[in-house]
């Protein structure tokens, strides 16, 4: 005999009200199971409705340019190398982003930036930018350069929550021709 032929024998031996009672019973657990597994898929669905709403902001590299350089004590150009930070957006909302701090040193000289004309933009989902320093470096004061770039740059998505990345990077020109280089992370990147 199977199971279902036990459940039948067994109901034929309870009055009404008593099987009445047990199948309630066992609907109302049901009930509670499926409210657990309700709320249990609504907090999963929530959460990542919540990551993709989130705004994300990595730091992609470093580009280096040579690019000619007005020499301000004789008024001559002379060659230099640019920097260009590459900034992404991997997430799904629209970023906006600011360089709230930026310095850079050529073995151990401070570079100062001379004025910004911009420290900040948007990044579209997916997309990558470019931060161009505002300074250049001399390429005839050392053959090959060591570069530290340490920069804070906040974002956001909706301007009431704002997200830091912090980093210091180190830039080595291995050649200049063709102009080449590699840079690693010295400290960071950390997300605030």
């Amino acid at each position: 005999m199977d199971f279902l032929g036990t459940i039948i024998i067994a109901a034929r031996c309870m009055d009404t009200q008593t099987l009445m009672n047990i199948l309630t019973a066992g609907l109302a657990v049901a009930t509670v199971w499926l409210a657990i597994e309700t709320r249990r898929m609504a907090s999963a669905a929530k959460a990542q409705v919540d990551l993709q709403s989130q705004p994300f902001l990595s730091f992609r590299g470093v580009d280096i340019l040579s690019v000619n350089a007005a020499n301000l004590s004789n008024g001559h150009s002379q060659p230099a190398f640019g920097l260009r930070l590459r900034l992404g957006n991997p997430g799904q909302v629209l970023v906006l982003y600011n360089v709230e701090d930026i310095h850079s040193s050529l073995t151990d000289q401070a570079l100062t930036p001379s004025s910004f004309k911009t420290t900040g933009g948007v990044i579209h989902p997916s997309e990558e930018t470019l931060f161009i320093l505002p300074f250049a470096i001399n390429a005839a004061s050392t053959l090959l350069p060591l570069i530290d770039i340490e920069f804070t740059i906040s974002y956001w998505a909706v301007p009431t929550k704002y997200y830091w990345i912090k980093a210091k990077v180190q830039v080595q020109v291995i050649s200049l021709n063709p102009l080449n280089w590699q840079w690693v992370f010295i400290s960071g990147p950390t997300y605030t």
